[in-house]
């Protein structure tokens, strides 16, 4: 609608003519429909899945490199954010009846960074693992370097000895089929007085240990690169003078287990307790930027399909007169 001013200074609005609505739908301002996109969105459904696949990708496909950097970015270093606060544990699917992970959807719409945790909680559901882990056993040969302490220890001639220890440790499952804890190996290394604590030994002192069976171990799949063990254990010192030992060690083997047994891996029932324990509110707070991160990839992916929020107008800016204001009524 065209609009004017009368002399008086009131506003007259002047209906067009069917002809000139006619013009004015087939030559727009740029000479488009009022409803066509500036800018070439090629495949929208392909955009906005690729935009969820990896954030911004989308918007690359369509030529939009500003703003694929930064939703790719962005959207990126908050969701490895959120991951680095829950060490590795923030990102996790769980469905059983205590623990269910609702919010988990919102974190899987960041995307392929995020959609390995239902996998992983394909391979190993924390259904089947008991509260106390009673029922998981050892696998496969577990082997590297070691550290964590040496307790319930009968050293010479005094019991219930405690002592830190490190060195490298190898732990070789029973051949036997079904569950069995029955192990071998050895632990080659130092032990180590706590301070505060007393110790037969006044400083380091070599070890060579054979592992006799397995008390606990941790599951396979599971968000951290190293994994905890507790094994039973006797030998004796390797100085001037052997001294027998006897006892259990409860410690981790360091960088055990690769990313695709550790990355977004599930979280049974001890797993909680200790991330919950050990991180506190920083667990929770992890996943918070990662749901956060899900949920601005749900704008982008928007974005990518629909494109930008514009849109043209016939209308003209209301031409006031130039002239000298009308006085007062």
């Amino acid at each position: 609608m065209k609009r004017a001013w009368n002399s008086l200074g009131n506003r007259l609005v002047i209906s067009p003519r069917k002809d000139q609505i006619r013009m004015s739908a087939a030559n727009s301002t740029d000479g488009k429909d009022q409803t066509e996109p500036r800018l070439n969105l090629k495949d929208r459904w392909l955009a906005l899945f690729l935009a969820w696949l990896i954030p911004g990708l989308g918007h690359l496909y369509q030529g939009r490199r500003f703003k694929a950097a930064i939703f790719f970015f962005c959207i990126l270093g908050t969701f490895f954010s959120g991951v680095c606060l829950g060490n590795g544990k923030s990102v996790h699917w769980s469905w059983k009846s205590d623990y269910r992970t609702y919010w988990y959807p919102a974190q899987l719409m960041t995307g392929i960074v995020a959609a390995p945790a239902y996998v992983q909680g394909i391979r190993q559901n924390p259904k089947e693992i008991a509260p106390d882990r009673g029922n998981l056993s050892l696998d496969r040969k577990l082997s590297g370097e070691c550290e964590g302490t040496l307790f319930d220890a009968r050293i010479g001639e005094e019991e219930d000895q405690i002592l830190n220890l490190d060195g490298r440790i190898e732990i070789i499952p029973s051949a036997g089929a079904g569950f069995d804890r029955a192990v071998s190996g050895e632990f080659t290394g130092f032990l180590e007085p706590i301070p505060g604590e007393e110790s037969p030994f006044e400083e380091k002192t070599p070890v060579k240990l054979k592992v006799t069976y397995l008390r606990a171990i941790d599951p396979r799949i599971f968000p951290s690169p190293n994994r905890e063990f507790i094994v039973e254990v006797e030998g004796e010192t390797t100085g001037e003078k052997p001294v027998a030992i006897r006892g259990s060690i409860q410690g981790i083997v360091l960088n055990s287990r690769g990313i695709v047994d550790s990355y977004c891996a599930p979280l049974d029932t001890v797993g909680l307790e200790q991330a919950h324990g050990n991180l506190g509110k920083y667990f929770e707070l992890g996943m918070m930027y990662t749901m956060i991160a899900g949920l601005l990839n749900v704008l982008a992916m928007w974005d990518a399909f629909e494109g930008p929020a514009y849109g043209y107008s016939d209308d003209e800016e209301d031409e006031k007169p130039t002239g000298p204001e009308p006085a007062g009524a």
